[in-house]
């Protein structure tokens, strides 16, 4: 039922479902002191007409007043009251306030009552003697007390008071005004200065009156009327939901277009997550027997498909991405995955929740997700950081002098992968320094042993290291010097060929003089082990050793002439 306003003289609407009406008292005209509400077309104030009851009122000063006694029997006990007009509407909250007051010059003992009553109708004449001047007995206006919606005490305070707040159970067209009580040996005044009717609507409200339902989940809610004013007496709610389909379940089934209960405030609806069918808004009238009100509405939105893809942002060649989506994807959603153009990666699936990939350079990662909720295309960019450094070697050149000192030697990592390498040793005091991204060179002070040097080399996609051990051993000759013999063919795969070095004719004189010949060979790996040795007859000058079954590697040929060793490096490769 649409709520109807009133348009009076003195009415004030609060809002849309409140309205005010103030009667005021004061500067009305009227002066009959006796019953001035007496008259054959009723007195109207402010729009309001007013009708005497029981008794008389009377206006005095612009004031109006009402006289009352009290006393020990309903016989001596005396009050009056009028009734003013006005349309009271079933289920609505009325509020009845104003100014009134004991009257000046009162005796101090007794307090008057003013009580408030709502009629269908005016009471007969002969029951309420509405001719009568001043208070009537109680005979007449007792009952008013059974019916009040309230009574208030008065004092000498002419403040504004709240006197009632009711619901209207029924319409109803007066209000009627008692005063009674007050002083047992005199009349007691009244006084009124205004009266003021506040109606309020029925309002019932629904919560949520707004609410989300995410792309593809699912929802449910519980809708709740609330009576704002406590009206009471419902007797329905009928729930409407949308043409069908409309979105709904209700009870695990679809929702038809509207429901019917009589004792519930609230219901649950929810939404299947994989219905393409957003929600209808939800609405309820509300219904006091034939009088039907209606609630706000409550709206859905249904929020846009949003989805994103996790995975690593860089990835280093030939490592193996796993990219999905952050969070879960809607209900009945395909995907299907792409790279964008040229050929800098490979997908390992281009269809469901999530895929992999390699690359060989930077690519865009795109997603196109279609719902029954929606369809969205999301990408996702990923940077090639390049490769992991690959396995390498450490080729070495070391040399053995006299007096077990090591002339400056180097070591070189092979292949190289483009990175620069640190080298470590794990032992060993000699002076090194690093003399390119690849090559690390040891000088003098490393004695007779065995050592390690490590080189590593690391970027953003990952390490590798090497390490190789070299040996020093005892010599005798200086391998930079002038050679005694010769040996060939170095490198070598099978044989060794060892003769004494031809030399100018002063070398020979001084050969001679070192006696020099082949009396010894001896062969010896990187660690100093004797692998072969092998005697020849004095003035030997060619002799041969055989190196087969020899891993292809460096080794150190000792040639001795019976005095001293001549020392060189020789390779076996094949």
């Amino acid at each position: 039922m649409r709520t109807k306003f009133l348009s009076l003289v003195g009415g004030m609407l609060l809002s849309l479902h409140t309205f005010a009406q103030t009667i005021h008292y004061t500067n009305t005209g009227l002066t009959n002191d006796c019953n001035v509400f007496n008259t054959s077309t009723p007195v109207s104030i402010d729009g309001y007409k007013h009708y005497p009851v029981y008794g008389g009122a009377g206006i005095f000063n612009n004031t109006l007043l009402l006289k009352c006694q009290n006393g020990s029997t309903s016989a001596t006990k005396l009050g009056a009251a009028y009734a003013i007009e006005y349309p009271f509407k079933s289920g609505y909250l009325y509020k009845i306030s104003g100014r009134a007051w004991k009257a000046a010059n009162q005796a101090t003992t007794g307090i008057p009552q003013l009580s408030f009553t709502t009629f269908t109708t005016l009471p007969t004449p002969v029951s309420g003697m509405p001719t009568a001047c001043d208070a009537i007995r109680q005979s007449f206006w007792g009952s008013m007390l059974l019916d009040s919606r309230s009574t208030v005490s008065l004092n000498d305070s002419q403040d504004e008071q709240i006197f009632c707040e009711f619901n209207a159970d029924q319409d109803f067209s007066y209000l009627g005004v008692l005063s009674w009580g007050g002083a047992g040996n005199m009349y007691t005044l009244t006084a009124i200065g205004e009266i003021t009717i506040t109606e309020i609507a029925p309002r019932f409200t629904l919560s949520p009156t707004s609410l989300t339902k995410e792309c593809g989940q699912g929802l449910s809610r519980l809708f709740q009327v609330t009576d704002v004013n406590s009206v009471g007496g419902i007797t329905s709610y009928v729930w409407h939901l949308g043409p069908v389909p409309n979105g709904w379940l209700y009870n695990g089934q679809p929702a038809p277009e509207s429901i019917t209960v009589t004792n519930l405030t609230a219901i649950t609806l929810s939404a299947d997550p994989c219905s393409s069918v957003a929600p209808s808004p939800v609405s309820v009238t509300v219904y006091r027997d034939a009088l039907s009100y209606e609630t706000d509405t409550a709206i859905v939105n249904v929020s846009p498909l949003s989805a994103t893809i996790g995975g690593p942002a860089q990835l280093c060649g030939g490592v193996v991405g796993n990219y999905s989506f952050n969070g879960a994807l809607p209900c009945g959603a395909t995907v299907t995955w792409s790279l964008n153009a040229g050929d800098n990666g490979s997908l390992g699936s281009t269809t469901g929740d999530a895929t992999t990939l390699t690359v060989n350079g930077n690519v865009t990662l795109t997603a196109h997700i279609s719902a029954p909720c929606g369809s969205l295309t999301v990408s996702k960019a990923i940077g090639y950081s390049g490769t992991a450094p690959v396995p390498f070697g450490i080729d070495e050149e070391v040399f053995c002098q006299p007096g077990n000192i090591v002339q400056p030697s180097t070591f070189t990592a092979i292949p190289n992968s483009g990175e620069p390498y640190t080298w470590t040793f794990t032992s060993g005091d000699g002076i090194w320094r690093t003399i390119s991204a690849t090559t690390a060179e040891i000088s003098h002070k490393f004695g007779v042993g065995s050592y390690t040097i490590m080189a590593t080399t690391s970027n953003s996609c990952g390490s590798e290291s090497s390490s190789t051990d070299f040996h020093i051993i005892r010599c005798a000759t200086d391998l930079s010097g002038t050679a005694k013999v010769v040996v060939s063919p170095n490198p070598a795969s099978s044989t060794l060929v060892v003769s004494t070095a031809s030399t100018s004719g002063a070398a020979k004189k001084q050969a001679a003089s070192d006696v020099w010949d082949i009396r010894e060979l001896r062969l010896s790996d990187k660690m100093g082990n004797l692998l072969r040795k092998q005697l020849f007859p004095a003035g030997t000058s060619r002799a041969t050793i055989n190196v087969e079954g020899l891993k292809p590697d460096v080794y150190i040929l000792q040639t001795g002439n019976g005095k001293t060793f001549d020392a060189q490096k020789v390779i076996i490769a094949r």
